[in-house]
């Protein structure tokens, strides 16, 4: 623990500490790994890994994400709860198709009627 700081057992603290990693416009709600990974150089908590995954997993953000399968990888990025379907079509092309080539299934963790939808979106 040489050069860390140790944080009480003050949830409000905790919960500053954490939102402040999570939400800053640079680091673009980092998951879970690389927010314990990065917290863990500065500061010290009993259960801070624990508390950092479950402060990710209520994150409402982090919880929209688009996937994409290759042979081999798996592509994530995160995507805003309130995105149109025309804006994530735009953002699979972006990041996706340009990289890569025309998807051939898309699996969404929403109905299937976004999936059809958003095929012709494409």
């Amino acid at each position: 623990m040489e050069h860390r700081l140790c944080v009480h057992n003050d949830e409000a603290l905790k919960n500053t500490v954490l939102e402040e990693a999570h939400s800053l416009a640079y680091v673009m709600h980092p998951g879970s790994t690389k927010m314990y990974m990065t917290l863990k150089k500065s500061y010290w908590w009993s259960g801070m890994k624990k508390d950092i995954a479950g402060y990710v997993d209520r994150c409402l953000i982090c919880q929209q994400v688009i996937v994409y399968r290759m042979t081999k990888t798996i592509k994530f990025f995160p995507v805003r709860a309130t995105s149109t379907l025309n804006q994530l079509a735009k953002t699979h092309v972006d990041r996706v198709v340009s990289q890569y080539r025309a998807s051939v299934s898309i699996v969404s963790d929403r109905d299937p009627w976004f999936t059809l939808k958003f095929w012709p979106s494409l």
